[in-house]
């Protein structure tokens, strides 16, 4: 059974927590969506990375499955995401705002259930090991 969960908030500086590993390796969350906008117009940058770990918006860097910016106000940008990645552990959202202000985001993801041999090579992809890729077993 899947289930669609949304999360959403609003991010100071650095990193932020937006979810915490329950210890059920069973299922996992697919992010489907993901928009951020400025709090008050300013301009920003933000990524989305299983570990808490800085690094502003690196697509390179294995952990980082999600990036958004904006220069100027004009609404909520929808970000980019690796659409093969499961989280099974944690997330984290890195916000960079200008001077103090706050960054608003929603995700919207939907819950799967995962074998355990998918939850290890999710476990090893979020941890930046060799997995590169995330294909569902048949």
């Amino acid at each position: 059974m899947t289930r669609v969960r949304t999360l959403r908030g609003q991010a100071t500086a650095g990193q932020n927590t937006i979810l915490a590993d329950d210890g059920d390796l069973t299922h996992g969350w697919i992010i489907e969506q993901f928009w951020a906008w400025s709090f008050d117009g300013t301009r920003f940058n933000c990524s989305l990375s299983t570990l808490d770990t800085a690094g502003g918006m690196q697509p390179q860097v294995n952990t980082q499955i999600g990036w958004a910016s904006s220069e100027t106000w004009d609404g909520p940008k929808e970000g980019v995401l690796d659409p093969l990645h499961l989280i099974v552990r944690d997330l984290y959202l890195q916000a960079v705002p200008t001077g103090d202000s706050l960054v608003n985001y929603m995700l919207v993801m939907r819950r799967i259930p995962v074998s355990d041999v998918e939850a290890v090579t999710a476990i090893i992809k979020e941890t930046a090991q060799n997995a590169n890729t995330f294909e569902p077993f048949p």
